[in-house]
């Protein structure tokens, strides 16, 4: 009977029952459909893939689109701060975003959680200009519409000791390109972001999404040549004067900041950038304040910033309040800064690098946290440009206008520059110089600066 119901399910699958293969016939037919699925599996698998390289390497070639004719890399180099001041107010006064046209990504000099950042050239009026752009991964999500906060942010502000944002640039699908969403049929603009909607025999609101068929969002900022000063630090050995002269440009920008009513938040070496130096920054890099990601503007009626969402903050730079209370003001600005200082002091080291995350919380929540006096950093720095700001009561802490005081009166201090420059010749490169008893730093210091 076995036999019978073997030669009548392989004759039912047509197998001669006489075939010497027909008591493996049955079992191997598994194995066959397995091999066939397996192989169309992995035909799908690899079409697939093939497609998704080839959409990306369509991506990256748009990315790095060619440049136009008459670029030279040499524009990288011969950055000035007042040319990139100029670029700065001309597309302010435009009053309008920047043409993704006319914009152009290089190689990516700075990567993080948010996104990318590009050195960059805008290329308008058969003019090249150097330029960093910063852009997130998703424009649709969340960190598109925080970049769009910081730019604004940044607007606003008008400071030599600040990086400065040129503006926007936004890239949208147009209709009938793949990916576009048909907004609701819409009738009059109601507000920036709100439409009336017509429907048959009613208006009503529609909220309509300002990131609706947005695919690339980035900022474009100057470019400073020099990168940050963390890895400044990290490839170069330097005296205290130039030590002091970052510590104060830092400062400057910070009282500028402090003023304006708005807390950084988010102050380390890793955030300030450098660019070229001249004769009026006594031939050292000069400093500007970066990233704003994290900067909120403080009400009037409050001294602080209270956070109230979930984010990420960067610890090894926090003062107990932040960490226990989720108080951020221009004194927690000024903890900040007096770690930066430190780092500065220490040649780029990190932050208590020999404790783990857990003991730096810890210490800070029993409010112990403190660093030592970096090797060859006199006890008079140390203690009012970095132990005074680690006070654990934010008001016994030095506003920023004190800060900078006071790295100006140590700079005078401990310069070894004793020389003033009275002529500079821009054709030849030549500068005049003569000897005198004390830098005039206060004119290279001047306040220089503006709110728009």
């Amino acid at each position: 009977v076995a036999t019978g119901t073997n030669i009548t399910a392989n004759s039912a699958l047509g197998v001669d029952p006489t075939s010497p293969f027909e008591a493996t016939s049955s079992s191997s037919l598994p194995i066959i459909i397995g091999v066939v699925v397996g192989v169309l599996l992995l035909v799908a698998v690899i079409g697939a893939g093939l497609c998704w390289y080839r959409r990306k390497s369509r991506e990256h070639i748009e990315l790095l689109k060619p440049m136009p004719e008459g670029f030279t890399p040499e524009i990288f180099s011969q950055v000035d701060d007042e040319g990139q001041i100029h670029l700065r107010d001309l597309y302010r006064q435009m009053n309008r975003d920047i043409p993704p046209e006319i914009l152009y990504r290089q190689e990516v000099i700075g990567q993080g959680a948010f996104g990318k950042v590009y050195r960059g050239v805008l290329y308008e009026n058969k003019t090249f200009s150097a330029v960093a752009i910063k852009e997130v991964q998703d424009a649709t999500g969340d960190n598109a519409m925080e970049l769009l906060d910081e730019a604004n942010l940044m607007r606003r502000l008008h400071h030599s000791c600040i990086v400065s944002c040129i503006g926007i640039c936004s890239e949208t699908r147009k209709p009938g390109e793949p990916g576009y969403i048909e907004p609701e049929s819409v009738g009059a603009k109601d507000d920036e972001h709100t439409h009336v909607a017509m429907t048959t025999g009613e208006e009503r609101e529609v909220e309509v999404d300002p990131m609706l068929n947005v695919i690339r969002v980035s900022i474009v900022l100057e470019f400073l040549p020099c990168g940050d000063l963390k890895d400044y630090l990290d490839k170069n050995t330097i005296n205290m004067t130039e030590k002091l002269w970052y510590v104060q440009q830092m400062a400057r920008g910070m009282a500028y900041l402090e003023r304006e009513g708005i807390v950084h938040r988010d102050l380390a070496a890793r955030n300030c950038m450098l660019g070229t130096g001249g004769p009026a920054s006594f031939g050292f890099p000069y400093l500007k304040v970066s990233d704003f990601g994290l900067s909120r503007q403080i009400r009037d009626d409050k001294s602080y910033y209270t956070m109230t969402h979930q984010g990420k903050v960067p610890a090894r730079w926090l003062p107990p309040e932040s960490y226990r209370l989720l108080k951020f003001s221009s004194k927690s600005d000024a903890w900040a800064f007096g770690v930066t200082t430190w780092e500065i002091f220490s040649n780029g080291k990190i932050p208590y690098e020999n404790m783990n995350l857990a003991l730096v919380l810890e210490q800070l929540e029993n409010c112990v946290l403190r660093l030592s006096c970096p090797q060859g950093c006199p006890d008079d720095v140390f203690n009012d440009l970095m132990m005074n700001t680690w006070a654990n009561a934010p008001d016994d802490r030095p506003d920023f206008q004190q800060l900078m005081n006071c790295a100006t009166h140590k700079m005078k201090m401990y310069s070894d520059v004793f020389c003033e420059v009275v002529m500079v010749e821009e054709e030849t490169g030549d500068i005049t110089i003569m000897p005198v008893d004390e830098p005039n730093f206060d004119d290279a210091m001047g306040d220089n600066e503006v709110s728009l």
